[in-house]
């Protein structure tokens, strides 16, 4: 088969066959992990190295469930495993991947014989062993309760925020907990917000004000039944303001992420709006948590998210799990959308089981990892699934042209950095580019590039140490490459 690169405005490829080209959504490659008892994949993170690591937990035969993490390359293949608990039962949801190597984790722990349980946080080498773990609680009081951790997110100072759930530690009933810890784990602070009914959060991460923004849902405020609650903090973990989103129904926020132009983007689930039972909710808010618009994805049946990721684009991919579409049974969903919110386009994977996406993440190539469980392949009951996605994918006939990107420009690493890091660039063609780091309000941090170069890879180095004015703040960034009329931009987080 003979291929020949034909220079117009841009580079095509001129195919004398059928050819791979890149269509949304097509599945790369897909792994399960398990064996005959119960293994799930809550987290995905793509690591420094290429590859992924995952946190969840596993099952073993007499029942006893353990915390997992597991370690895999850029193809999925495992690297290695490792259970994480004692007599109890542990479960990690949430992962980060450590700057200077090592991973955090935050879930729950339960003792033997204990109805309750308390957050778990988890410090790892760069092999899964354990450095450090701590607690968060009072299980075994009297009115210990359930406390959980369903979020941990790296901070500017080189600690953890961690945001979850704890009946009986707060004012009330069950309180959204937001706890700010040390590089080693130790408790800085800790605040809980909610009302006299029920709350409970799910995400959080660190704002560019050094602030904190979280969500999940309340029962005490808004319109009736859950809805969906975003509160943010200053540094300190004080209440700054907090809204709610939803209508009479129930309306549960599960991840939020904050966006380019200071706002936040939520998803999770409603019942109050969409085609019916209940439909994915996607809502979008300017910096101080109004409303810009939201969108309602789904069918007649059950459709629900976990999670959302910021697109290189500036869209937002979402995964979760569809009744309405597939298979059969739940199978894993994904959405795509555009900046404002309107779907590119949605898929359903899965067999005659039950399929879950629980995360996606961004790869370093500009693809999707997507992990959850699954019934439908595997070795047994349910196993953890680990799906890479292509952000482009489909077969073309005889004879068509398709396009080739001029520029790709891939995540810096690593990220978050302290203070220097490497941002990745690749031409087609010979031109004059343009590499500039900007601030969130869009004002000049650094020209990194302004010069004629060859076609191929290219790396450069950035110090946050160094810009026009002086030291750089921590905080978020964005990292623009402008090649003739063609930019591309993404978001990179200084940690001081």
């Amino acid at each position: 088969m003979k291929k020949k690169l034909i220079m117009v405005s841009y580079l095509v490829l001129l195919v004398a066959a059928v050819v791979v080209a890149q269509v949304p959504g097509d599945v790369l490659w897909m792994r399960t992990y398990g064996d005959a008892e119960w293994n799930c994949g809550r987290c995905v993170q793509a690591t420094a190295d290429g590859g992924a690591i995952i946190s969840g937990f596993t099952v073993a035969p007499d029942g006893h469930q353990d915390g997992y993490m597991l370690k895999t390359d850029d193809v999925g293949d495992t690297l290695w495993t490792k259970c994480i608990g004692d007599e109890g039962a542990e479960d990690m949801k949430s992962i980060q991947e450590l700057p200077n190597g090592g991973y955090v984790l935050v879930g729950y722990d339960q003792a033997p014989g204990i109805f309750g349980c308390d957050i778990f946080l988890v410090r790892t080498d760069a092999v899964g062993d354990i450095i450090w773990t701590r607690t968060f609680g009072d299980s075994e009081a009297m009115l210990g309760g359930t406390n959980n951790g369903h979020c941990v997110d790296l901070t500017s100072d080189g600690g953890f925020i961690i945001a979850g759930g704890s009946q009986f530690q707060g004012p009330y009933n069950e309180d959204c907990w937001l706890i700010k810890a040390s590089a080693f784990g130790d408790t800085l602070w800790s605040r809980f917000f909610g009302g006299p009914a029920f709350e409970t959060a799910y995400s959080v991460e660190q704002a560019s004000d050094d602030g904190f923004i979280l969500v999940g849902y309340t029962m005490s405020f808004g319109e009736g039944n859950e809805d969906i609650y975003l509160v943010k903090t200053d540094a300190l973990g004080n209440l700054e303001w907090s809204r709610t989103f939803g209508g009479t129904g129930s309306d549960v926020g599960r991840c939020v992420r904050q966006t380019s132009d200071g706002g936040y983007i939520i998803t999770g689930y409603t019942s109050s709006f969409g085609a019916g039972g209940f439909d994915v909710y996607l809502v979008k808010t300017d910096a101080l948590g109004e409303t810009l618009w939201t969108r309602t994805f789904g069918g007649g049946s059950d459709d629900i998210s976990y999670s959302v990721q910021i697109t290189a684009d500036e869209g937002y991919i979402i995964s979760g799990k569809t009744a309405s579409f597939g298979a059969g049974g739940y199978d894993t969903y994904l959405i795509e959308t555009d900046a404002t919110g309107e779907a590119l386009w949605s898929r359903a994977y899965g067999g005659s089981g039950t399929d879950k996406g629980y995360f996606v993440q961004l790869t370093q190539d500009g693809d999707y990892l997507v992990t959850g469980e699954t019934t439908s392949y595997g070795e047994g009951d349910y196993d953890i699934l680990l799906m890479k996605i292509g952000a482009q994918v489909s077969s073309v006939e005889d004879h068509q042209t398709i396009p080739t990107k001029p520029i790709i420009l891939s995540q810096n690493y690593p990220n978050p950095f302290n203070p220097t890091t490497t941002i990745f660039f690749e031409l087609q063609q010979e031109t004059i580019v343009e590499l500039a780091i900007y601030n969130l309000s869009g004002s000049l941090v650094k020209i990194l590039v302004s010069e004629n170069k060859a076609a191929g890879a290219h790396q450069v180095i950035w110090d946050g140490r160094d810009d026009m004015g002086g030291e750089v703040a921590s905080g978020v960034y964005v990292y623009r490459l402008k090649a003739g009329e063609i930019v591309e931009a993404r978001k990179m987080v200084l940690n001081k």
